[in-house]
């Protein structure tokens, strides 16, 4: 949870200075200006539907930065105003999102959502409508930089897809000495895809080798039986999964059942406590996934 306060606090620190670039005061005073009115920030969320645990939690995180703010005195004077929005854990919802947020509620700013898809349809409408987002855990490299570059009104607050790929598969040759590795890839994410691709091109630049690339799409698919079975044919060294917490911990109890007691490697989207509930706590014993953390926290 603070990984989130800290994401949204930068974010708050970020429209801050967008709104007093803004200002332009003409004193010659050394004080700091003093704002007028309240400070509206809007909130997209995945606070329903397949992947509600991202959201939870990013719209709790958002909630408690912005109360310290307001505890403290706000900003500059000025208290924080927050409204949330649900997006249902859809693309088109967290259009209408952006929509609602920043023509009803005029908010000067918008946190979310937390997912890649999402992100991309609320980074589209927030451009046109010239107002800052900020996605806390959206890793695609094409929500801040388009066809025409660089996006001055999208940010993000953590790493990007292909960095996480790269690292990934330095952990599985380097630390965990696999040589042969099987891909288990969610057709259906643009998030999957690009992370198997990224850990590909970097594991086997490694002399490392994918001995098996397997499919499945999510939010459907339940039996990982076939894959289970060919994974059991090319034994690899290590298992890499870039899906989300539902399937990993679906695929994980299976592959445990099936005497499958090689690494589990997955990225952060596995990161969020249903993956102990789905997979069990006994069958998550040597598996790994990235995340994002506050490397500041004293618990680390």
């Amino acid at each position: 949870m603070k990984g989130k306060i800290f994401l949204t606090s930068l974010f708050i620190v970020i429209v801050m200075g967008m709104i007093l670039t803004g200002c332009g005061s003409k004193t010659e005073s050394n004080s700091p200006p003093k704002l007028q009115g309240t400070i509206k920030i809007g909130g997209n969320f995945e606070l329903s539907g397949q992947l509600c645990e991202f959201g939870l939690k990013g719209e709790n995180g958002a909630k408690l930065a912005i109360k310290e703010f307001n505890d403290k005195g706000g900003i500059l004077g000025a208290k924080i105003e927050y409204y949330s929005t649900d997006n249902k854990s859809n693309d088109m919802e967290s259009a209408s999102a952006v929509t609602e947020l920043v023509d009803e509620h005029k908010v000067v700013g918008i946190i979310g959502p937390m997912t890649n898809l999402n992100t991309l349809a609320a980074a589209r409408v927030a451009t046109q409508k010239e107002t800052v987002l900020i996605t806390p855990t959206g890793t695609s490299t094409l929500i801040t930089v388009g066809e025409n570059g660089l996006n001055d009104w999208l940010f993000r607050a953590c790493f990007i897809d292909a960095y996480q790929g790269e690292i990934a598969a330095n952990f599985a040759y380097n630390d965990i000495k696999a040589e042969t590795a099987a891909l288990v890839v969610d057709r259906s994410s643009e998030y999957s895809i690009r992370l198997a691709e990224t850990f590909k091109t970097e594991f086997t630049s490694l002399w490392g080798s994918v001995v098996l690339a397997e499919e499945y799409t999510g939010g459907q698919d339940k039996d990982f039986t076939p894959i289970i079975n060919s994974i059991k044919q090319k034994s690899p060294h290590i298992i890499f999964m870039p899906g989300f917490y539902g399937e990993a911990g679906l695929l994980v109890n299976q592959a445990r059942m099936a005497g499958i007691d090689v690494p589990i490697l997955g990225g952060d989207g596995w990161g969020t406590g249903p993956i102990i509930e789905v997979a069990g706590i006994e069958a998550l014993n040597n598996t790994y996934y990235l995340d994002h953390c506050v490397i500041s926290d004293p618990a680390l």
